[in-house]
């Protein structure tokens, strides 16, 4: 159980704001292959008053929403920019 401990400890957690200039924008979460191209997930959106938990591939991103991921600090990095644009 040592490895399965350590990957669990190695999991973080990053809320990410969507610009209306963000990649991300009008997009579908299966669009952007987030998990496929980083190995990060997107495990909710909050939007406005409404938080989406365990978003569809099919759901929508939207200016103004925040995308919380998931993922190792480098999966993380890498899907806040592929969705933000932001190097």
């Amino acid at each position: 159980s040592g490895p399965a401990i350590h990957s669990l400890l190695s999991v973080h957690m990053s809320a990410v704001a969507i610009t209306p200039a963000s990649p991300a924008a009008g997009r579908r979460i299966i669009d952007l292959q987030l998990r496929t191209r980083t190995g990060a997930n997107a495990v909710s959106i909050e939007r406005g008053e409404e938080t989406i938990v365990n978003p569809g591939p099919q759901e929508m991103i939207q200016a103004g929403d925040r995308l919380l991921l998931l993922g190792s600090q480098e999966q993380i990095e890498k899907a806040a920019q592929l969705v933000t644009g932001l190097q």
